[in-house]
């Protein structure tokens, strides 16, 4: 697969990724009967600033699609292995590690509230875990683009 078109597999699955993130947060957790509380909650004080707490978490998700936006356009550009490239994973390893703790402490709160259901917590574990898993590839990936641009670097000087 060349450069250009992996690069296009790239936007594509980022414009995908958004599109669903949208209907996520713009659809169903607000939606009162679709939403991620369900129809038990439809009814809760605590419904709104939990919706809201929610929704804030899409932040760090959208930010984290520019940077792979602009990895995408890197690689596009035949410019793969760039220390540009290596500060736009750690960044999007940064975000990841950020949006795990808050959702997970988030969510802990509204537990201990005695707000959610008993299967809540196991689930919220599970997409912070998600979350880590993330920031930990993407700080893998960072290390390896930096070395790999210092290696490019050194290889063009010496030619």
């Amino acid at each position: 697969m060349s450069q250009k078109a992996l690069s296009r597999w790239l936007f594509a699955i980022i414009i995908l990724v958004a599109v669903c993130m949208a209907a996520i947060y713009l659809v169903i957790v607000p939606s009162p009967h679709l939403g991620i509380l369900g129809e038990t909650y439809a009814a809760s004080p605590l419904r709104l600033p939990f919706v809201i707490f929610f929704c804030l978490t899409a932040l760090p998700i959208a930010l984290a699609l520019v940077y792979a936006w602009l990895i995408a356009r890197n690689i596009g550009l035949d410019n793969s292995f760039s220390k540009a490239n290596a500060s736009h994973l750690r960044a999007i390893s940064i975000l990841a590690a950020v949006d795990g703790v808050y959702y997970l402490i988030g969510n802990l709160v509204f537990f201990l509230i005695a707000w959610g259901k008993a299967d809540i917590p196991y689930l919220q574990i599970v997409l912070a875990l998600f979350a880590l898993i993330v920031s930990v590839a993407a700080a893998a990936l960072s290390h390896l683009v930096l070395k790999a641009a210092e290696l490019q670097e050194q290889s063009d000087l010496t030619i």
